[in-house]
């Protein structure tokens, strides 16, 4: 019971968070959607006080409009395609016809959407939307677990990690399909590096595989990179280094067998897609981010709201949330006290932000490495995000573990206030 205490703990804690952030869907059966935005657009436009005396909210964030048009659309094709007894290869609504399944982003396969297959039915995609929140967290206590955190630094590490700038703004999108399985795969390679057994294995070759199904390839690429540079750091102190490289490629290939569904036809739609030709002669249009961007990490709002029209930012208000809070990068910053035990992870988050914030010479660089050159470097803000929350967790088990005798118990919600 005492092992399961950080993850009851952080799975009440998120559940408690996602009934109040999501309300209306528990109360109304509302579906989460930014669905008043169409009322902007004609034909609907001309309905739109109408809609407003009924009650409807209309208030719109325009940068989420491709959840309206694309993702909504794409989820109801999927509905009524498995109603209909088929699997949605092709999209005939989009142009003259494309592949949709290919497409990767659709995300027909991906774990969190099969129940879909037995009720097709679109509360199925907003089911999923908040279990994406709390099984990040659930993921996030797993690792830190792993690392030997207690019950409150798991749950500090977990919530803020769920909810960071990152996985909030891509909620609905692919990109946190993948994203909620970082830690989980980080945790994998950890212990194949360290331990290599079965367990491990399994843990690593059922998170590649997911992460893959979620349908972000860019996402992929950065968490499984990620996860690789985690197992290389801990392979020099593997009991079994021969038998852990071997289990890693194991994994890794079991992964890409399981998901093969997925990527064998989304590989030859991107060698036939115009996209791909477009990203090879626009490659220099993703620069890094100002450096004032960062500010982001500790005022979400810094560059203003897309829902009030006041957002200035320098890219897609998507693109810059980075929002982790006071609290957390106070206790990141106090993780250096530990240097020896956080420099890989401390590492991972300066790499990241060089390469987000950085001078354009460090982008240019990148630009020069197959795959990785024409993907949207700026996304290794989850890199940070999940990285700052690791490192406050560690932290703050640190100041626990050593105050142990000289803070009495009742002190402890204290602490839990400064984690959050």
């Amino acid at each position: 019971m005492k092992q399961a205490a950080p993850v009851i703990a952080t799975a009440a804690a998120l559940l408690a968070l996602i009934l109040v952030l999501h309300a209306p869907v528990f109360t109304q059966g509302a579906l989460i959607t930014p669905a008043g935005m169409h009322y902007a657009q004609w034909p609907w436009k001309a309905h739109a006080a109408e809609a407003i005396e009924g009650g409807a909210l209309l208030q719109e964030n325009h940068t989420l409009s491709d959840l309206l048009f694309q993702v909504y659309p794409w989820q109801r094709f999927i509905t009524r395609s498995l109603q209909s007894g088929e699997v949605p290869l092709w999209n005939p609504y989009s142009y003259t016809g494309v592949p949709f399944v290919a497409n990767a982003q659709s995300a027909v396969f991906y774990p969190l959407h099969w129940p879909a297959f037995i009720l097709p039915t679109m509360r199925v995609f907003t089911m999923a939307i908040m279990l994406k929140i709390l099984l990040a967290g659930l993921f996030m206590t797993v690792f830190l677990r792993g690392i030997g955190c207690s019950t409150i630094p798991c749950v500090v590490g977990a919530v803020s990690f769920a909810l960071c700038g990152f996985m909030t703004s891509w909620l609905g999108y692919a990109h946190t399909n993948a994203a909620i399985f970082l830690p989980l795969l980080m945790h994998g390679a950890r212990r194949i590096a360290i331990a290599p057994g079965s367990g491990p294995f399994l843990i690593m070759a059922f998170a590649m595989a997911a992460q893959y199904l979620g349908g972000h390839p860019e996402t992929s690429l950065h968490i499984a990179g990620a996860a690789s540079l985690c197992f290389l750091w801990h392979l020099p102190a593997s009991r079994r280094p021969r038998l852990a490289i071997a289990l890693f490629v194991a994994a890794s290939v079991a992964g890409l067998l399981m998901a093969a569904v997925q990527l064998l036809p989304f590989a030859q739609y991107l060698g036939q897609s115009a996209a791909l030709e477009q990203r090879q002669a626009l490659a220099g249009v993703d620069p890094s981010l100002p450096f004032g961007s960062l500010l982001t990490l500790l005022l979400p709002a810094h560059f203003g709201r897309p829902w009030d029209y006041s957002y200035h930012g320098p890219a897609a208000w998507q693109a810059v949330a980075a929002y982790t809070g006071a609290g957390i990068l106070l206790l990141a910053v106090l993780s250096l006290a530990w240097w020896r035990e956080v420099r890989l992870y401390l590492c991972l988050a300066f790499g990241s932000m060089t390469i987000v914030y950085g001078p354009d010479w460090v982008r240019a660089a990148i630009r020069r490495i197959p795959i990785a050159g024409i993907s949207s470097n700026n996304r290794l803000i989850l890199i940070i995000c999940f990285c700052l929350a690791l490192l406050a967790a560690i932290a703050l088990q640190k100041i626990l573990a050593r105050s142990a005798e000289a803070v009495p118990r009742s002190k402890g919600p204290l602490l839990l206030v400064l984690g959050a």
